[in-house]
């Protein structure tokens, strides 16, 4: 049987539902990372565990995207069966909603952030260090993030905002 014979009809949604939804999932998401950061990384190297699969000659990205493979087919598994609603994030630390979206929203994260790393080199903690702060506001964050663009020279940084 298909996929689609599974869900329901998808019913129109409005942009500010989207976006409040994008925060809400964007805001577990960095809570999760936060808390995950602290089981498994260090304060010197937010990579840390990341960077196992490099003393198997397997690239950390490569190992990054392993896992997001892993993610997309808990989400496919989940999504066929129609006996699991989705889950207000917070309530449970099982399932799509309160793992696996989240998860994979910050793997995509640590992707972006080794490529940074590795494009810019040995540099990159100097140059990055006067970039990153922390701000609660989204609008600062993202200021942030361009400019931390801009600083290390990544391609497109001038298109962004």
């Amino acid at each position: 049987m298909l996929i689609h014979e599974y869900l329901n009809e998808l019913p129109p949604a409005t942009q500010e539902l989207i976006l409040e939804l994008s925060k809400a999932m964007a805001d577990f998401a960095r809570g999760k990372l936060l808390k995950r950061s602290a089981q498994y990384a260090t304060s010197g190297d937010g990579l840390r565990n990341l960077r196992h699969c490099e003393d198997y000659d397997i690239p950390t990205e490569v190992g990054l995207i392993v896992r997001m493979s892993d993610k997309m087919q808990r989400i496919l598994q989940e999504m066929y069966d129609p006996a699991i609603p989705p889950t207000d994030l917070g309530q449970s630390d099982h399932g799509v909603d309160n793992n696996d979206l989240p998860d994979l929203i910050n793997y995509c994260a640590l992707l972006y952030a080794v490529r940074v790393l590795r494009s810019a080199g040995p540099e990159t903690p100097k140059r990055a260090a006067g970039f990153v702060t922390h701000v609660d506001d989204v609008d600062a964050e993202i200021d942030a993030t361009v400019r931390l663009a801009r600083g290390i020279g990544h391609p497109g940084a001038d298109e962004l905002k």
